[in-house]
């Protein structure tokens, strides 16, 4: 028999004691902040599917259907198993870094 949502939402609170390295926030509007700094730290990250395609990092985030308990729960033991890594901080810094963000913003200006 499946465990109830209550169980599982208690395994991921024991997951989330346990395991310093698990992020998760609980507004969507926060989640991509929340990947983004934790991968900027080279730390795997678990989210819902609401971010955005552009913002994930597959070799380092998994991601769960909005509002699916257990799959999250899912989803945060599989990053248990991906070790913290510099490789993410880079990709974060390559794709997302303020730098590379303003030249992103004058090149687009630049073509109008």
């Amino acid at each position: 028999h499946k465990p109830s949502d209550a169980t599982v939402a208690e395994g991921i609170h024991q997951l989330i004691d346990v395991e310093r390295r698990l992020l998760h926030a609980v507004r969507p509007v926060l989640e991509i902040e929340i990947d983004g700094n934790a991968l900027a730290t080279g730390i795997p990250a678990v989210n819902t599917e609401c971010i955005p395609l552009s913002a994930r990092i597959s070799q380092a985030c998994r991601f769960a259907p909005v509002g699916d308990a257990r799959m999250l729960a899912e989803k945060m033991q599989e990053v248990m198993h991906i070790a913290p890594s510099r490789e993410y901080s880079d990709i974060v810094q390559q794709t997302a870094s303020p730098s590379v963000i303003a030249k992103q913003l004058t090149d687009i200006f630049a073509s109008l």
